[in-house]
């Protein structure tokens, strides 16, 4: 599974069923290691309160979805390195639905004090290959 058609499908999945404003996949699948047994890890965020693990399949494969709400991703975009650090399992993870920007924001704040490189935004990736 890669960003594109399935990518696609799987953020509305998840907001059809979630109510996921922000999906982002992270993982084996996200750095393109997958192999034949490897589940999608994904994880969403809703207005909503409360947390969920959506474990269905789609596509063929497992899905391992953690459902958070979204005021947790702002808290972590807005607070300092200990703020992160719940999250940093997602470096190198591929947004697949971010509406306001702040999976690319934690992705380039996580890779920061990973000491990773910092993820191109997607438009000036865009604007770069064209």
């Amino acid at each position: 599974m890669v960003p594109g058609s399935e990518g696609a499908a799987l953020a509305a999945y998840l907001r059809e069923r979630h109510g996921c404003t922000a999906v982002l996949l992270y993982g084996s699948v996200a750095r393109g290691e997958d192999g034949p047994e490897s589940d999608v890890d994904v994880l969403g965020f809703r207005e909503a309160d409360g947390h969920d693990n959506d474990t269905s399949e789609f596509v063929g494969r497992l899905l391992d979805a953690w459902i958070k709400p979204v005021g947790e991703l702002e808290a972590a975009v807005g607070g300092g390195p200990e703020a992160r650090e719940p999250f940093l399992h997602v470096a190198g993870g591929i947004p697949l639905a971010d509406p306001q920007g702040l999976l690319a924001r934690l992705l380039a704040q996580v890779a920061t004090e990973a000491g990773l490189p910092v993820p191109m935004d997607p438009g000036r990736r865009e604007f770069l290959s064209a």
